[in-house]
């Protein structure tokens, strides 16, 4: 070590920021690992750090402990947040962290992953965590200069002052981590930067980006992020079709110059990863660790796992090459131009590779005494076997095509099929969407996961067209497939499928009945817990759907939506990981995300409640579901999510009406138009019910202000195209309409409408409508003097009511017959009336029904 140790003493003299950066190594590389020191290595390299910092002058020494103390400062913060819990609590304990330190940093100082530019400020507000199981890694954004190594040696100087210069001043993005060693990534970026370089030194039209990586200390680092990127992660949230539409999306049509030059950067990276992820074997390729820039090359991250590493307690379950089906649908298909040149890259880099091996080697064989998880005995001679250096180059090229590029797996082939059936139907195209799905139905038929996976899509696709029948075909097939297969898992989960198009349908019973094997099949299942919990959320979801909505059966379904909110608790308590722990592939399906699940939850607490008539409780939790859409909404822009916030819309503005507060009402109408405009739903029957759903609310709202003529033209446009069998929304409008014809005396017009309700009246079970039904031809009956008849009728809508905790009917029926008794001057039975409505409006509550009540009950006081 002598003159070796008198080497790095002289160079650190010469160089600051060599000091800096041969001090963090030596922190680094003094341990095995985060916990365990290396007494040998220590022995040899802490006089040496000594020493350094020993010979620093003074000006150096405050430069040298300035830049250490910022940097430990901001890798602490991995450590602070690392005791919160994933998700809001970790987030706001990193923003609160980097609040602490604060936008403004020492003079002087630099990253330790870019020693080439001057931070000018930290954004505090940038803090994020990242996603990671066990560890708490966190990313922030700076505000640097770029000024070149000799300026920033010069800030070691007192009286250096930074001359800003706006032209060369950026964001700089970096993650910095406690309790992960990046050396690994530090060794796959030094293999990768010698692999372009030999790719460049041959001609080839291969490309990958080495970030830089540097550990500051065992078991700490910092990591530069790519700059211009995005995650695949990141993408999928906002692109259901996924990364061929997204380029589309962003470089235009695919014969486009900006989208062929975005293709033909996509190949060039494509293809020299693969070489990378085949000669290292770089697992744990998931979409938050794949980027794409701006210019459409991807770059991989994060490279925990290589060599003889890999997740899962080293199961080795992942392939050589990271190559789905959206990948290769950005290069055309596997016959296309794109696509053979990716193949024609890939051998032609691997053999260039190839002779270079020994330098390559050479590298890895340094590291092997390091304690890398990486290594497990065998890395040189698995690296070594991997180049194949007794075969000749035809033989070497051979065996790179066949063994990792001829034969693309059915799994790939399959999702290639379902990708385009997506892309097919985004643009309308239904008929060839469904054509690529019935080939991938066929050619599945051998592999369980994607039979069923492709089956379902089928089925989303008839019901998105309203085709029920074929919907419930395909249903009944994928029961029959799971049966053959023994998979209950699978069953349950088409059969509520089936159960769920049938509502669709409105057809309430015929779903009542699928419904009710499925809750003892559910409890005999075993298994992974969030699986079989989200199953049951599904089947309780659609019970309640049935029996309350559909059935009108509010007082029965009030113990079910208990038990969905208890289940919903429980699957809030299990580690979100567990979803991924499943052995059988026809129990990988989940119904909805727990973000939607929790969403969904509130929506039917909210439904139970308006229909109750407890509308401070709906209004409650309306909220409290909007505040979490909003957090969602962050990161997730699906239809589904963006319907359900038009239901709760829809909740909310009712709910403001009737309590009188117009104002707000008509700001959420407001907003409900411009969600509806945004929706660009590619169902057109669902943007017309939407259409005539804002024409009711409208209605609602000029009831409201007593603008009569114009709340009936609202609810005349809300008639005018609306589908058969939508008996619900019909009652909603005929029943806010008959109060207009009433208020304006239109009496004539009751007629026809109330013909229409009767009939609607022999095709529905429900409790609901049977109650507003006899209410309605209880008021017209009251026109006409008819009093027997309609007191009759108003008494049948209150035993309903009643029956179902249909509370805020059955209030409106008291109030009715109340007034009805007085002006008959029976005021007894009229104070018994309007006192039992008092006694429930009081209850829900119902100020309007109170103040009405309380009217009527003073004039009955007055004439007594």
């Amino acid at each position: 070590m002598g003159f070796v140790r008198c080497l790095i003493l002289a160079l650190s003299k010469k160089s600051n920021l060599l000091a800096h950066q041969l001090i963090w190594n030596i922190r680094t590389n003094t341990y095995k690992n985060e916990d365990t020191p290396d007494n040998e290595m220590q022995a040899k390299l802490e006089p040496i750090a000594r020493q350094i910092e020993i010979d620093f002058t003074t000006d150096a020494r405050n430069f040298y402990e300035r830049v250490f103390a910022f940097s430990d400062r901001l890798t602490k913060v991995s450590e602070t947040i690392k005791v919160y819990p994933k998700g809001n609590a970790r987030k706001e304990a990193c923003l609160q962290a980097l609040r602490s330190i604060g936008s403004e940093v020492p003079p002087g100082v630099y990253l330790p992953s870019n020693p080439e530019a001057i931070v000018i400020s930290l954004l505090p507000e940038s803090g994020a965590p990242m996603q990671s199981a066990a560890k708490a890694p966190y990313r922030a954004t700076f505000r640097v200069q770029t000024v070149g190594i000799e300026q920033v040696e010069c800030c070691a100087d007192p009286d250096y002052e930074l001359r800003q210069d706006f032209s060369n001043q950026y964001s700089q993005m970096a993650i910095f981590k406690v309790g992960d060693d990046v050396r690994q990534d530090i060794l796959a970026l030094q293999l990768m930067r010698l692999f372009q370089n030999i790719f460049e030194q041959e001609g080839l039209e291969l490309y990958l980006y080495t970030y830089r990586v540097i550990a500051t200390s065992p078991g700490c680092g910092v990591i530069e992020c790519v700059p211009n990127s995005r995650s695949r992660e990141d993408i999928g949230r906002n692109t259901e079709v996924g990364l061929f539409e997204y380029f589309r999306h962003v470089y235009g049509k695919d014969d486009s110059i900006k989208f062929q030059k975005a293709r033909r950067n996509f190949v060039m990276s494509m293809a020299a990863y693969s070489i990378a992820l085949f000669m290292l074997q770089i697992k744990d390729r998931h979409n938050g660790n794949i980027m794409i820039d701006d210019d459409g090359h991807i770059v991989h991250i994060d490279f925990g796992f290589m060599f003889e590493s890999s997740p899962g307690g080293n199961m080795r379950f992942e392939p050589d090459i990271k190559l789905t089906a959206e990948m290769i649908l950005i290069m055309g298909d596997l016959t296309a131009p794109a696509f053979q040149w990716f193949k024609e890259l890939c051998i032609k880099g691997y053999l260039a590779l190839r002779r270079y091996r020994h330098h390559f080697i050479t590298l890895v064989a340094l590291m092997l005494d390091t304690g890398l998880p990486c290594f497990r005995g065998h890395t040189l001679e698995q690296l070594n076997a991997r180049l194949k250096p007794d075969s000749s180059e035809a033989e070497a090229g051979r065996y790179m095509h066949e063994c990792h590029l001829a034969q693309m797996p059915d799994d790939i082939k399959l999702e290639s099929l379902c990708l385009l059936a997506k892309i097919y139907l985004n643009q309308n195209q239904f008929a060839s969407s469904i054509t690529l799905l019935q080939q991938a139905y066929d050619l599945s038929a051998q592999q369980p996961y994607w039979h069923c996976r492709i089956i379902f899509q089928i089925i989303s696709i008839y019901h998105s067209q309203e085709d029920y029948n074929t919907s419930i075909y395909y249903a009944d097939r994928g029961i029959e497939f799971c049966a053959r297969m023994n998979a209950l898992f699978g069953q349950v989960l088409f059969q509520l499928t089936k159960a769920m198009i049938r509502l669709s349908m409105k057809d309430y019973m015929d779903a009542q009945n699928l419904l009710k094997p499925c809750l003892d099949r559910i409890n005999s299942l075993q298994g992974n817990f969030t699986h079989i919990e989200t199953l049951r959320i599904f089947y309780l979801v659609l019970h309640i759907s049935c029996s309350c909505f559909g059935l009108g059966q509010i007082k029965s379904s009030k113990t079910a939506l208990m038990q969905l909110q208890q289940s919903i608790q429980n699957l809030a308590s299990r580690p979100e990981e567990e979803a991924y722990l499943i052995g059988n592939p026809l129990e990988q399906f989940t119904w909805l995300s727990r973000d939607h699940l929790n969403v969904l939850v509130y929506l039917l607490t909210v439904f139970h409640s308006m229909l109750s008539g407890r509308l401070e409780k709906a209004l409650k939790y309306a909220d409290k579901a909007q505040a979490q859409i909003e957090q969602i909404k962050s990161m997730d822009h699906s239809p589904f999510l963006m319907a359900v916030e038009m239901l709760f819309y829809e909740c909310r503005i009712q709910s403001h009406l009737i309590f009188g507060n117009k104002s707000v009402a008509i700001k959420e109408i407001n907003l409900l138009c411009r969600l509806h405009t945004a929706s660009n739903s590619i169902n057109s029957s669902n943007a017309i019910q939407r259409t005539l759903t804002i024409h009711a609310l409208l209605g609602l709202y000029a009831t409201s202000l007593n603008f009569n003529e114009a709340a009936e033209a609202q609810f005349a446009s809300a008639l005018r195209t609306r589908f058969s069998g939508d008996k619900e929304f019909r009652f909603f409008v005929f029943a806010n309409l008959i109060i207009v014809y009433l208020r304006t005396s239109k009496i004539a017009n009751l007629i026809p409408i109330l013909q229409q309700i009767n009939i609607d009246l022999n095709t529905t079970q429900s409790a609901i409508l049977h109650a507003i039904g006899n209410l309605l031809n209880g008021l017209q009956n009251l026109t006409q003097s008819r009093i027997h008849e309609a007191k009759e009728l108003f008494r049948r809508a209150a035993n309903l009511a009643s029956n179902e905790d249909l509370n805020k009917i059955l209030t409106n029926t008291f109030i009715i017959l109340g007034h009805m008794f007085f002006r008959m001057h029976t005021y007894q039975e009229s104070a018994n009336m309007l006192q039992s409505a008092t006694t429930i409006s009081q209850s829900i509550p119902d100020y309007t029904a109170q103040l009405n009540t309380m009217s009527l009950l003073r004039g009955e006081t007055k004439e007594i």
